[in-house]
């Protein structure tokens, strides 16, 4: 059996895996709520992709020394790292902000859809290695 037609359908189920705007609010909700930074010790980086992982993987650094931390604060830790990541990329986070309840929710959200994809890139190799 040949599974070279599930190169497109890969994609589309990759893609149907992440959620950027819950990615976001909690980013967001983050900054812009600091009371919410707690939660931080607890949300695995795992959750993020992309810009978002590359910002929450700052974010986390700082967050092991600061106990508040600031969208400066932030910006300076991703320059440190010449991470490619703009104020402008930065501030649009704070729209996504939601209320900490909701963001609870974004959280458990990501963290099924995070476990969902280590599902996806198991089942991926073990049919690209049945194809062998």
């Amino acid at each position: 059996m040949s599974y070279d037609y599930i190169t497109v359908e890969d994609m589309k189920a990759s893609d149907n895996l992440i959620n950027k705007e819950a990615e976001r609010s909690v980013l967001g909700t983050f900054l812009v709520e600091p009371e919410t930074q707690q939660l931080f010790d607890v949300v695995p980086l795992s959750i993020f992709t992309g810009v978002e992982k590359t910002v929450a993987q700052s974010f986390k650094k700082l967050h092991n020394r600061i106990e508040h931390i600031t969208v400066v604060e932030l910006m300076e830790e991703l320059k440190k790292g010449n991470k490619g990541v703009d104020i402008t990329t930065l501030s649009r986070l704070s729209d996504y902000a939601v209320p900490s309840w909701q963001q609870k929710k974004y959280i458990k959200i990501l963290e099924d859809l995070s476990r969902k994809r280590k599902y996806y890139e198991c089942l991926k190799k073990a049919t690209e290695k049945a194809s062998e």
